[in-house]
């Protein structure tokens, strides 16, 4: 059971992008220019639809609804569906109460393709603002799409959530073990 609530702790972290803020407290950054917004495009049409819904979700605070294109096995591993949008719905709830908005969010290019015997993967940089009680703050990070090699449909990952985490890349991705992430950053935007 305890190995369970572990990953829904890991799923709560992969699932928001904001998860993880309030633990860390991230050090001013030097003065740097604005951030200009990356064109919102994928390698594939499929994967483009999907993740504009999923940051329309995300900017509308409809988290609980991306958990219909979350990694399958990893929903099953953390107890299920009813489970994960229930820890969704908290979360949802704690980030509203601390005042957590998100400003922007939006797909970084070049999006990085790996394909193993296995699975068909992109690493999706992602930049974002987010706004709490009145500080922003900018996260570099990525989300992890994944589908069986031959498959149509993609499933998503938050990697601050497998940054945190990597005994989930361990479990669920083994034929990533030689596969870098992105850093994943955090600063205070002044």
């Amino acid at each position: 059971m305890n190995s369970r609530r572990h990953l829904c702790s890991v799923l709560a972290a992969s699932l928001f992008v904001a998860q993880g803020l309030h633990a860390q407290t991230p050090s001013p950054a030097p003065a740097a220019p604005a951030i200009q917004a990356a064109p919102a495009a994928a390698d594939d049409p499929q994967l483009d639809a999907d993740f504009q819904a999923i940051v329309a979700k995300l900017k509308t605070g409809d988290i609980a609804s991306i958990v219909d294109k979350m990694y399958t096995p990893f929903i099953t591993a953390v107890g299920g569906v009813d489970v994960v949008k229930a820890q969704a719905a908290q979360a949802q709830a704690q980030m509203t109460a601390a005042g957590l908005k998100i400003e922007s969010f939006n797909v970084v290019k070049p999006i990085t393709p790996v394909v193993t015997s296995v699975h068909e993967y992109r690493i999706i940089p992602v930049d974002s603002i987010m706004d709490i009680n009145a500080k922003r703050i900018e996260i570099k990070s990525y989300w992890l799409a994944i589908r069986d090699v031959g498959t149509k449909s993609w499933q998503y990952l938050d990697g601050q959530g497998l940054s945190k985490n990597p005994q989930v890349k361990e479990q669920f991705f083994p034929d990533l073990k030689d596969t870098t992430f992105p850093t994943v950053q955090h600063q205070i935007l002044q």
